[in-house]
């Protein structure tokens, strides 16, 4: 064995003992950053009925048995012991008394059970039912005839023989695509060799097959769609000519589900629902090659990419779930005709009563952001959808449940963004309305609809007829708290106007417990303000390809958000538990709402805390405040902002403005007194293609003086305002530049250097407001606005109000003239 492969097996060793940290049987060990933790988990109340149990697996063992029991000692009489479990979750397929209850997981060895510490769970009374359903039940209720995916004969009779034209908004621009695809006479899209993973280039040649791949695929897709709205076999034989090509691809070659995923997934996507869809012209030779091919990548799915990881704990890979969704549509269609399904059926419908998705918890948040949100979900709530046709309720599951409400406050509509994660540099279009009717119509939930109708947002493609539902009503959201917390990923969403799109104020702040992993970022206790569809404080970057340096080196860090940096660094990247964050309090109060966040872990052991307090004042004015405590080493601190338009200062009064379109926000820092502020422009490194990137700016106010704490009191606030609209730049973006600093007030072409320009800055953010009441507001509540010394907390008086919020750690707060034991309190007119 050379010097080399000696040293990599050190390094095999090493990592599997630093993951295990066991006891002697390999029980109970703590989770490493890509495992699940164990569930239920020490006196957790489970939302269903019964729970999942979930483990972490041992090093050796093939098969587990559960306990779970009214008793801590596990009495037989009290007890349910299940044997030769073959992963590790396990679901009930019958309900569970409410109550107390207790479990532990094991193994046995030699003849000799070895079993966990006991961990205590309750269930209550109004847990949601949801016991395991199983394969065979599915495959029971999956009809012999076709179509069997999204589509029944029924509907295509229907379809075919309409007279009226009922279909013919939905079917026409189908219908006329595959006419001029047919006119294409498109050459065959040759497969790929072999990637050879090992060379700097294959990259850019793996990227540029699957981008041309895609809408090759796409368009089999739309012949077959075509064949099934006309019965016009021109349309079949196209998108038979295309699939039965892929059937000659070599499953284990350069589209192999394992890594590189791309054309892999696009062929799993999509070739069964076609293979489905055009059944009938298919010869019976044909049709059997399509079953063994399918089949064959089908079990590639569960057996080298969901069993290998194993998915139940390893699941925080983004394409794997997205795989998912392809083993239960794969399934549908080949129930009947692949032995094999029954298995990767039953392996799959456990991962959905269990541990998937991995990226959001019960109250329906998504760790990778609303961008991917929207991708992932279209599909989810798509076989959501389908097993409810079959009374099969995957859709009662929290998360199913509850993921439309993110949608409603996090992928709101109209944002000009797509923070945080991946994507966040693009508006969100109508990807989220998509997913959002095809949710109102699984909930029959109006809320959802009205997100939809917003966005004009209607099904396309494989869901525009079977998910047609032109009659659901909508309802606004008036009626709704206007903010919300989904604590599974640690995302807080705070708008003012929830019923209006145009005259809406939203700050999302993020302090996510996932950490820094997959398509998110370093960006804990980060915010981003939007207000009447325009982007004033942004995650800043743009991720054209995964991987690349500037994704890499910019967007993956804290200094690429708006949260704070110490001594000039930021949070952990890459990590879980060493670069989260979490929500730890939260409250709505209908003229304001409050929120904190603790980024505290995310720093290693540079502090011993951040928590940044949020108050939004409705309708324009946040408030916050940020606790900062290293371990005792003197420490500057720099708090960020990200604008998509260059920032003006006034350095004597610590104010600044940044204006899109014809909307501001205006800063304005009460403590520290002594900052100092630098701004750039551009990106090192550069994106990708600089063509296709604006430029954005980005200022840093540091404190001047290093210390063991430091606090930053901020007022920030949103005006719409008179005067010539402010536009963003135009592409190119540049390298880096640093930029002097332009005062408030001044023409963009002057920039005076760091000179106090106090006066005439106020005079002028007050002038340009649209009347003499929102003038005096600003001035009020803003300008005037105050510190007001405190104990345990801060205290302001912002117009006529006292302001109190209480430090986390602390008991009360304590002015000369107040005190407070909540974690904050708007005293009105209390001068």
């Amino acid at each position: 064995m050379n010097r080399c492969h000696v040293t990599q097996c050190l390094i095999v060793v090493t990592i599997m003992l630093a993951a295990c940290r066991v006891s002697g049987n390999g029980l109970d060990r703590e989770p490493a950053d890509n495992e699940i933790r164990y569930y239920p988990e020490g006196g957790q109340t489970t939302a269903t009925n019964p729970p999942y149990f979930a483990w972490l697996p041992v090093d050796g063992i093939d098969t587990y048995t559960i306990q779970y029991s009214k008793t801590d000692s596990f009495e037989p009489d009290h007890t349910v012991t299940v044997e030769d479990i073959d992963m590790t979750v396990y679901i009930p397929v019958e309900l569970m008394e409410p109550g107390n209850w207790y479990w532990r997981y094991g193994y046995n060895d030699d003849g000799k059970s070895h079993y966990s510490r006991v961990r205590s769970f309750h269930i209550p009374e109004d847990a949601i039912d949801f016991p395991l359903v199983t394969a065979d039940t599915l495959i029971e209720r999956v009809p012999e005839s076709r179509p069997r995916l999204y589509f029944t004969p029924g509907m295509v009779e229907d379809i075919r023989s309409d007279t009226q034209g009922r279909y013919d908004h939905l079917i026409k621009d189908v219908i006329q695509e595959a006419e001029e695809i047919l006119l294409m006479d498109e050459p065959l899209f040759q497969e790929p060799e072999m990637w050879d993973l090992s060379t700097e280039d294959y990259r850019p040649r793996y990227r540029e097959a699957w981008r041309s791949m895609r809408p090759y695929t796409q368009r089999m897709v739309t012949s077959a769609l075509a064949y099934l709205y006309t019965g016009d076999t021109r349309f079949a034989d196209e998108a038979r000519r295309r699939l039965m090509h892929f059937m000659t691809w070599d499953v284990e070659g350069a589209s192999s589900t394992l890594w590189p995923t791309e054309l892999g997934m696009d062929i799993a996507a999509n070739a069964p629902a076609v293979f489905d869809w055009i059944y009938d012209t298919l010869s019976e030779t044909e049709r059997q090659i399509c079953i063994e091919i399918l089949t064959k990548r089908m079990i590639q799915i569960n057996r080298d990419v969901h069993r290998a990881m194993p998915m139940e704990a390893r699941p925080y890979d983004s394409h794997p779930g997205r795989m998912v969704v392809f083993a239960i549509e794969g399934g549908i269609v080949l129930a009947h005709e692949a032995e094999e399904a029954r298995d990767w059926l039953d392996y799959t419908l456990r991962l959905l009563w269990s541990t998937y998705p991995a990226w959001g918890g019960d109250e329906g948040g998504w760790h990778e952001g609303p961008w991917y949100w929207s991708g992932y979900m279209r599909s989810m709530a798509r076989i959501a959808s389908k097993l409810d046709d079959y009374d099969i309720p995957f859709k009662n599951k929290p998360f199913v449940q509850n993921t439309g409400y993110y949608g409603l406050y996090a992928a709101y509509p109209g944002r000009p963004t797509g923070a945080f994660g991946d994507g966040h540099h693009r508006a969100l279009g109508d990807r989220p309305g998509v997913v959002m009717y095809l949710l109102a119509r699984l909930y029959d939930n109006p809320y959802f609809r009205w997100h939809a109708d917003k966005l004009n947002a209607r099904p396309s493609g494989r869901k525009a007829v079977s998910f047609h539902d032109p009659g659901r009503p909508a309802k606004s959201p008036d009626d709704l708290p206007h903010s919300r917390v989904f604590y599974d990923v640690g995302l807080a969403a705070l708008h003012s106007d929830m019923g209006d799109p145009g005259n809406n104020i939203m700050m999302l702040l993020k302090s996510n417990p996932y950490g820094a992993l997959s398509h998110n970022h370093a960006s804990q206790n980060a915010f981003v303000i939007e207000a009447h569809k325009e982007p004033l404080a942004l995650s800043s970057g743009a991720r054209q390809t995964h991987f690349e340096p500037h994704h890499v080196d910019w967007i993956w860090h804290t200094k690429a958000h708006n949260s704070v940096l110490v001594d000039n660094k930021g949070q952990n990247i890459r990590e879980r538990e060493g670069s989260s964050g979490r929500i730890i309090a939260h409250k709505e109060k209908g003229d304001y709402a409050y929120v904190v966040g603790d980024a505290t872990r995310a720093y290693g052991d540079r502090l011993k805390r951040f928590h940044r307090h949020v108050l939004f004042l409705r309708p324009h004015l946040f408030v916050i405040y940020d606790e900062l405590q290293t371990h005792g080493d003197p420490s500057t601190f720099q708090w960020l902002l990200h604008s998509p338009t260059g920032i003006a200062v006034d350095v004597n009064q610590n104010l600044m403005v940044n204006k899109t379109n014809n909307v501001r926000l205006t800063t304005r820092f009460l403590t520290p007194d002594s900052l100092q502020y630098t701004q750039h422009t551009g990106f090192t490194p550069q994106v990708e293609d600089s063509t296709l990137m604006r430029n954005q700016y980005h200022m840093t106010v540091s404190t001047t003086d290093a210390a063991g704490s430091n606090k930053f009191v901020t007022l920030l606030r949103v005006d719409r305002f008179d005067g010539d609209p402010v536009a963003t730049p135009e592409p190119p973006s540049t390298p880096r530049r640093e930029l002097p600093l332009r005062m408030i007030g001044e023409d963009d072409e002057k920039a005076s250097g760091n000179v106090p320009f106090s006066g005439r800055a106020e005079e002028y953010l007050v002038n340009e407001l649209p009347n003499d009441a929102i003038r005096s507001d600003f001035e009020e509540h803003f300008l005037r606005a105050q510190l007001i010394p405190a104990e345990g907390g801060v205290a302001l008086r912002i117009g006529d109000d006292l302001i109190l919020i209480r430090n986390q750690n602390e008991e009360r707060l304590t002015t000369s003239d107040a005190e407070s034991t909540e974690d904050v309190e708007v005293r009105r007119n209390f001068y």
